[in-house]
């Protein structure tokens, strides 16, 4: 609403300005054409009262007549607002000159103008005292010439320093009209920012387990399939870590629900303070996680970041619960040593960590040193031996 009303404020200043101009010009052309009436009268004077020839002095005469009565009613309309004749014949409206120096000089002129403008109105008028006005004229029209050109000047002046304020104005709210113009787009722009990151964050939400913020299980697999094809273009490793909480189900029937979800959270903070930030954790069921390593290569370096990880969660405490440990049994499996696909991949792992398991828990299995499963490099599976 502010923009629109700014909008239409600077469509009317447009409109006042060319008024303005316009009024201004007119008023202007009738202040230049008093010079020229002035002249006219004078001229006029002269030849009504020399001319022989009674034809040429009859029509000097009768110009003299028109040219006082447009130069004196021009004048009033001036001083005090109201019509006057245009040059093209059509009748137009002055305002009030309020101008001080445009004043003086119209007050001037009708001063000196009113006797003879008080005998214009009588009987025989000026003509029957035409020698004493061409004498007046010809001793002031020199003043009467100065005086219109004073309210020329002025007016001019006072037209451009109306139109000035009328610019200033369409500035002000073209400057205030940008600004709001620019406060709604960036109002725009932020609220779409603000729809972009909660759709965001409801597609992360949608991706992630509401708990511990791992990646739910249609997530990771999602990403477990993209991993593959970059590591099969790249020509890459990719290890899988299949891990498993031990006895996590004695935590939640002993200690109750809330421990087990404390358990939980602290778990997968631990698993992310050791992995990098190219690797990927998703949350498979309740207490079984999978972490996509790309680019890790087995040999000590994953030897070293198992046994990290297994010291890690055995490391958890939790608050008030001191009866609580906590253990994992982890099994990996490497692309594209031990499967090419996904499934075959997380099977891999998954055995070998369920053999971690029947050890004892608390330790990594690789599937390579597990020998209750043969892995073909097709990655299919065979049947148990």
């Amino acid at each position: 609403m502010l923009f629109i009303f700014l909008d239409l404020s600077i469509l009317v200043t447009n409109f006042q300005i060319a008024w303005q101009v316009e009024m201004d010009a007119v008023a202007i052309n009738l202040a230049g054409r008093q010079r020229m009436l002035s002249q006219r009268i004078t001229k006029a004077a002269l030849l009504a009262d020399l001319q022989e020839d009674e034809a040429k002095r009859a029509a000097a005469r009768q110009e003299l007549l028109d040219a006082f009565a447009v130069f004196s009613a021009t004048l009033q309309a001036f001083d005090r607002g109201g019509r006057a004749t245009g040059g093209d014949g059509q009748t137009v409206q002055l305002r009030r000159v309020d101008n001080a120096r445009a004043r003086a000089a119209i007050e001037s002129a009708i001063d000196i103008m009113a006797p003879w403008q008080h005998r214009a109105q009588q009987a025989g008028g000026l003509l029957a005292q035409a020698s004493a006005f061409r004498d007046f004229m010809e001793q002031n029209n020199l003043q009467i010439l100065t005086w219109m050109n004073q309210l020329t000047t002025a007016l001019e002046s006072d037209s451009v320093e109306r139109v000035g304020v009328l610019r200033q104005i369409q500035t002000v709210a073209f400057v205030l009209a940008l600004l709001n113009f620019l406060a709604i787009v960036r109002a725009m722009y932020l609220q779409h920012r603000r729809a972009a990151d909660e759709s965001w964050h409801w597609q992360q939400a949608a991706q992630r387990d509401a708990l511990t913020g791992a990646l739910n299980k249609a997530a990771f697999n999602h990403r477990f399939r993209k991993a593959l094809r970059e590591m099969e273009a790249t020509q890459g490793a990719l290890v899988v870590l299949v891990i498993d909480l031990d006895d996590f189900k004695q935590i939640n029937d002993t200690s109750g629900h809330a421990v087990g979800d404390a358990v939980l959270i602290q778990f997968v903070a631990a698993l992310k303070a050791l992995a990098r930030d190219s690797d990927v954790l998703g949350r498979i069921g309740g207490d079984e996680f999978c972490l996509l390593c790309p680019g890790m290569h087995s040999g000590q370096g994953m030897v070293d970041f198992c046994d990290r990880l297994v010291a890690a969660v055995a490391a958890i405490r939790i608050a008030g619960h001191p009866e609580v440990t906590v253990k994992a049994s982890i099994g990996t499996a490497i692309f594209p040593r031990d499967g090419k696909n996904s499934e075959v991949l997380f099977d891999a792992a998954d055995a070998a960590m369920y053999a971690a398991k029947r050890q004892g828990g608390g330790r990594y299995i690789d599937a390579s040193e597990w020998t209750g499963f043969d892995f073909l490099g097709a990655g299919e599976r065979k049947n148990p031996v």
